[in-house]
């Protein structure tokens, strides 16, 4: 048998409405997680995968277009970045208003290079809202474990 020390005011195994309503309003994560979605999609999505040649990076940033993003290699650090400015207005004589909003986007991502990529080929193409850039592989001479004996004398 075990014994358990009970907390009248800690979480029991079954949750009540008034946990759920206060984990609801009072967990940070959650509320970044589900209700703002927008901020959560402006970093960009990011997918590795290595073929037998070279190895994909795709980001997806939906609303981009080609000039928006700026990718670069700086030793073995690859990093992406983009900035999207917007700006609207409405106007109308009839009601006398004016409104104009501003809106800012930017995020950047940088990932470590594996010894086996050429940097100096590696290519970027963007094509709808995707930017896919392409890591080629270079053969790596390794040194072969050749086992020796060593005689003690």
């Amino acid at each position: 048998m075990t014994v358990v020390k009970w907390n009248p005011f800690g979480k029991s195994a079954i949750p009540t409405l008034f946990d759920k309503l206060t984990d609801d309003f009072f967990n940070l994560d959650n509320f970044f997680d589900t209700r703002m979605p927008a901020l959560m999609a402006k970093t960009g999505s990011v997918n590795v995968a290595e073929t037998e040649n070279a190895y994909e990076i795709e980001v997806a940033v939906p609303g981009t277009e080609k000039s928006d993003f700026k990718v670069s290699v700086e030793g073995n650090q690859l990093s992406i970045s983009a900035e999207k400015k917007t700006e609207s207005e409405t106007k109308d004589a009839e009601k006398k208003y004016l409104r104009r909003e501003f809106g800012y986007t930017s995020f950047r991502r940088t990932f470590t290079l594996p010894e086996n990529v050429e940097a100096n080929a590696i290519a970027a193409a963007h094509n709808n809202g995707v930017l896919t850039i392409t890591l080629p592989k270079i053969k790596v001479e390794t040194t072969e474990n050749n086992a020796k004996t060593i005689e003690i004398s």
